[in-house]
């Protein structure tokens, strides 16, 4: 399920899906770099400016995400951790910031996960394309959670049918 609202030049948009997994296995997928690439597409790498430090808020590092035939480089900080119960980021380039959070609760039959997004746009290219920026990211987050919730739940029955 998704939910829109928008501001000039800001898209924010909910979307959420219950994953058959205890929440500390799935907030995995959401802080590990290497189980990020599983579900994230076009992840590339994640690098840490101050590698072997502590996650915390404020903790920055660099995303390399591939897209549209080539590679980009994004400024990454935390704007929320707490294990495992919420995850947030925000990505910038120069034209546009994004922030992710993605909220955890223990629900019937495994995880129920809220992700919260807010693209923004300043200046005039928001008002130039008006509302294709949320229904792009609209498309790209429902894809996203369908890809995690594939990748967590494969792996939980991976885990469970070995000897």
């Amino acid at each position: 399920m998704a939910q829109r609202s928008s501001t000039a030049g800001v898209a924010r948009l909910v979307a959420s899906v219950t994953i058959a997994a205890p929440r500390e296995r799935v907030f995995a997928y959401l802080d590990d770099p290497a189980l990020m690439k599983q579900w994230i597409a076009g992840l590339e790498e994640v690098v840490f400016d101050k590698p072997g430090i502590p996650r915390a808020v404020g903790t920055a590092f660099r995303q390399k995400i591939r897209g549209l035939g080539r590679s980009r480089e994004y400024a990454g900080e935390f704007i929320a951790y707490r294990p495992p119960h919420e995850i947030g980021t925000r990505l910038a380039r120069t034209r546009f910031a994004i922030e992710v959070t993605h909220r955890l609760v223990s629900a019937e039959g495994g995880t129920r996960i809220e992700q919260i997004a807010a693209l923004r746009f300043p200046g005039w290219p928001a008002r130039v394309t008006g509302g294709i920026p949320g229904w792009l990211l609209r498309r790209r987050m429902a894809k996203a959670l369908a890809r995690l919730k594939s990748v967590v739940e494969g792996a939980a029955g991976s885990a469970a049918g070995r000897p």
